[in-house]
């Protein structure tokens, strides 16, 4: 149980007003130097003018005497102010300079800090460039070989091809092919894991959607079908850039884990074949591998990266794309 009374001062005193006292000594000393300088040269001028001091000489018998003679000559006081004033002068143009020399260290250190932090915000640019020239590199690479298989199927230019890949529960677009520009447009949208036909092939391994009517023959049977079975509004399906009637998905699987979604679409009811169907689906097992390989570069490089990339490319009907691969 603690004593109820405490020590202000001695070893176990908790007081540090000597400690703050001499701290503050340390700092002020030329200060106050200079300051009792002043004083005693002030209170020396005060009495210089009407003391005698050969008769205050001749008082001089013994050392108490002395004494007297010393601490009430004012000419002391005078010699001792102008001492103290030159000590703590030339003591406080010492501390200005070394102030000015740590000041001026303190001024080029920050100046080299600057230029360091600018180096490195420049060289962070870089970087993040640089990752955005891969994932771009990577993604040229992915639309070269959709091409290359949009060829081997003879697609039409009234359809495409789309690569996604699963990313923190949603579907990211990574790569798209069509030979008309209009229907290649990207977007960076992404859609969830549990909506229209890119879903239902993820959960399945393959969708096919063959009953949709064809916008072009009958554009009011094809609202009705999207707004009956994909509870579109009508303002939606009007707005929608590509209308696809056919859809035909696949899942992209490594070691028995879906981990993306190739599709493809059409506006043309005749599009997907059976014949068609088997052909992309063999293509597409042979190269399972490459598949892999894009989707599992694609994540790589959109974790590391994901900085607009494509923020350039053409979005106009974004939303829209959204609204239709993402329930469809």
């Amino acid at each position: 149980m603690g004593s109820i009374f405490t020590n202000k001062f001695g070893f176990t005193g908790g007081a540090k007003i000597f400690e703050r006292a001499g701290g503050f000594l340390d700092k002020a000393f030329y200060n106050l130097s200079a300051s009792a300088g002043t004083i005693f040269l002030t209170f020396g001028g005060a009495f210089a003018g009407s003391y005698k001091n050969s008769e205050a000489w001749e008082l001089v018998i013994n050392p108490v005497s002395f004494m007297s003679y010393i601490f009430s000559n004012p000419y002391v006081y005078l010699l001792l102010g102008a001492m103290t004033l030159l000590f703590g002068g030339l003591g406080i143009h010492r501390d200005q300079k070394n102030l000015e020399t740590e000041n001026a260290a303190l001024k080029k250190e920050n100046n080299e800090v600057e230029l360091v932090k600018s180096s490195l915000n420049s060289s962070q640019e870089n970087i993040e460039q640089l990752k955005s020239d891969i994932y771009y590199i990577h993604q040229k690479l992915v639309e070269t070989w959709l091409k290359g298989l949009a060829k081997q199927i003879h697609l039409d230019t009234h359809s495409r091809i789309t690569i996604y890949y699963e990313n923190e529960e949603s579907f990211t677009l990574l790569a798209r092919y069509s030979s008309n520009p209009k229907l290649a447009k990207k977007h960076k949208m992404k859609f969830g894991l549990n909506q229209g036909v890119i879903s239902k092939a993820w959960e399945h391994g393959e969708f096919i959607e063959d009953a949709s009517p064809s916008y072009s023959e009958d554009s009011k049977a094809y609202a009705a079908y999207m707004i009956n079975k994909y509870q579109y509004s009508i303002e939606e399906v009007d707005a929608i850039n590509m209308k696809s009637c056919r859809y035909f998905a696949l899942a992209i699987t490594e070691a028995d884990d879906n981990i993306g979604v190739i599709l493809f679409e059409s506006e043309q009811a005749n599009a997907f074949a059976e014949n068609k169907i088997d052909e992309i689906r063999n293509y597409c097992s042979d190269y399972q591998s490459h598949l892999c390989n894009f989707v599992r570069d694609g994540l790589r490089y959109d974790r590391s990266t994901l900085i607009e990339a494509e923020s350039k490319a053409t979005n106009s009907d974004a939303e829209v794309l959204g609204i239709l691969e993402g329930r469809v």
